[in-house]
């Protein structure tokens, strides 16, 4: 094998792992800065995420059923 065209396969493959290493610090940064993001709008509001997920309730602390549906008709 010829030495230039081994010596251009190793830097090809520097060339590929920088750019995947510099991919990979890209991405992790932008998902830092949505971390942040998404850390300040739920700071000081603990419970409230958790809220979200809960069922809704009413005065009665009973949880809200389906209509029934009439069986009268609407004509007169």
């Amino acid at each position: 094998m010829n030495p230039v065209t081994n010596m251009k396969k190793v830097l090809s493959e520097r060339n590929l792992v920088v750019v995947l290493f510099v991919a990979a610090l890209t991405i992790f940064s932008f998902a830092q800065e949505d971390a942040k993001k998404a850390e300040k709008v739920y700071q000081g509001n603990a419970i409230e995420p958790l809220l979200l997920a809960a069922p809704k309730q009413t005065a009665n602390n009973i949880a809200p059923t389906a209509k029934t549906v009439s069986t009268t008709p609407l004509v007169k």
